[in-house]
């Protein structure tokens, strides 16, 4: 198990954004899951995805997202990945 935190101030010019994140992998065999939880002051996001190393330098990977607050939304990622 890994876990890690992260803190960011973003400054745009006429606002200073923050940024709190939190996350976490566990790796099971071939099999990598990952939580991250991140916080600003206007919006909140959780995320949750997987890992697959199907064959040496090929791997599968799946992510969902959510976000509330403002520009809140929810994305799912799929990808398939090729390393030589």
């Amino acid at each position: 198990l890994k876990v890690g935190a992260g803190h960011n101030t973003a400054d745009t010019g006429s606002a200073k954004t923050k940024t709190n994140e939190v996350g976490a992998t566990y790796t099971m065999g071939d099999i990598t899951l990952v939580a991250v939880q991140g916080k600003t002051s206007v919006s909140k996001s959780n995320s949750i995805g997987v890992s697959y190393a199907i064959a040496p330098g090929f791997s599968f990977s799946a992510e969902s997202a959510e976000k509330t607050g403002t520009g809140a939304n929810t994305e799912t990622y799929m990808g398939l990945h090729v390393a030589f």
